[in-house]
């Protein structure tokens, strides 16, 4: 990762506000007094914050060091190619935020759509780099 916690958290916290005003805003319909939904809610949009940030970190290594290295058990035997294992970890984060964001797709109907741009736009950036 290369980031430290404190730029983490505050990388995830940005995204955070910017993902609560992008739904928020869509969708006024949330009730503030189902308590159970708006705690799931915050947990949610946190994750996908997260998840973001990690996704957007794992895609810059990837970018910058490339998706595969040559791998050797030991000095004698011979190196191969293999996949990186922060490949696996950005397929992994892109998953789970594609899942986070179709949880809350599911909770804001009305911003579904919204949400369904949102996870294309940040797939089809990495496409051109």
């Amino acid at each position: 990762m290369q980031y430290d916690a404190d730029t983490f958290e505050k990388l995830a916290k940005k995204e955070q506000r910017r993902l609560t005003n992008l739904l928020i805003k869509k969708d006024s319909n949330i009730s503030e007094s189902d308590k159970k939904k708006a705690k799931l809610l915050e947990n949610l949009i946190k994750q996908a914050a997260r998840l973001s940030v990690l996704q957007d970190d794992a895609w810059n290594d990837i970018v910058n060091n490339g998706s595969v290295e040559f791998f050797s058990q030991s000095k004698d035997a011979k190196a191969y190619e293999r996949e990186r294992p922060i490949s696996k970890q950005y397929t992994t984060y892109t998953k789970q935020y594609q899942s986070v964001m179709k949880l809350l797709a599911e909770m804001f109907p009305s911003a579904e759509d919204l949400v369904i741009e949102e996870v294309g736009r940040k797939n089809s950036a990495r496409e051109y780099l």
